[in-house]
């Protein structure tokens, strides 16, 4: 069955910069699969004309978020302690090239077999 119809299938993503980290320290990032029908409704509705580059950020960030179920191995450098999945700091974690590699990444849906994780979030 194809993946954007099969409930709660995800798919984990790194980003290049933390993929010479041990496996099990990476810093990763959870997303559930979207149909195209819903990409479209998505970027008609997130991306349109951006006022300005906060603006564009902004949507940027939402984006991510429509897709994003989790997280994990993120440490707040301060404290050393764990960071809690909780989309509101999304921006938080993010650099704005990471940002966007992220998004490329989710958009790609691209993943090998062994990384499909049944999650308690739905696809969509």
């Amino acid at each position: 069955m194809p993946l954007a119809l099969e409930p709660n299938q995800t798919f984990k993503v790194v980003l290049e910069s933390d993929k010479s980290k041990p496996k099990e320290e990476q810093p990763y990032f959870e997303f559930r699969f979207l149909s195209g029908r819903k990409w479209k409704e998505l970027t008609r509705k997130k991306i349109g004309k951006s006022k300005d580059g906060a603006d564009a950020l902004d949507k940027l960030f939402e984006l991510l978020k429509s897709g994003l179920t989790g997280w994990g191995n993120m440490i707040d450098p301060d404290t050393g302690k764990s960071i809690d999945f909780d989309l509101k700091n999304l921006d938080r974690l993010l650099t704005m090239s990471e940002a966007g590699e992220l998004l490329i990444k989710f958009q790609n849906q691209a993943v090998e077999s062994n990384d499909l994780k049944n999650s308690d979030s739905p696809s969509a």
